[in-house]
């Protein structure tokens, strides 16, 4: 795999054998029955489309993503069976821009995951400060009595 040809894979699907099944369906019936020639023209290594299939590895949302729109393979029955496999060009428009707001959606949630986290976490130490606190005032007025 050239260097032109590495994708990063932040975003993956949860595994499920069945979903790693209906991936491999997928690739003999749209692709190519060899794993090499269909990972050449997915662009990945033929391991990586190996472990995928294999469940070994869970499937990245940008490979769904580019077998919708190089293949116009229904994501929805990659990720959860639902029919029909292959859509048609008004389907796969819709759906399209479908998967791309829930991409959005996904990375806006994951950005205020973490500001709640950091958030939190700051919480936290402001209240080990303030406990802090509260035990050196109380020791010192039980000092004074």
């Amino acid at each position: 795999m050239t260097a032109d040809k590495k994708y990063e894979y932040n975003k993956t699907v949860r595994y499920d054998p069945a979903m790693a099944k209906r991936l491999k369906d997928a690739r003999i019936q749209l692709i190519d029955n060899s794993q090499k020639i269909a990972a050449d023209k997915l662009e990945i290594s033929q391991s990586q489309l190996s472990y995928f299939e294999r469940g070994i590895r869970e499937i990245p949302m940008e490979l769904i993503k580019r077998l919708q729109k190089t293949y116009n393979l229904n994501p929805a029955w990659i990720l959860n069976a639902e029919k029909p496999i292959k859509l048609d060009d008004k389907r796969k428009a819709n759906t399209m821009i479908n998967v791309a707001e829930m991409s959005e959606r996904l990375d806006a949630m994951e950005l205020k995951m973490e500001a709640y986290a950091k958030n939190l976490t700051q919480a936290w130490k402001t209240i080990e400060i303030q406990s802090k606190q509260i035990d050196r005032i109380t020791e010192e007025l039980l000092s004074k009595e």
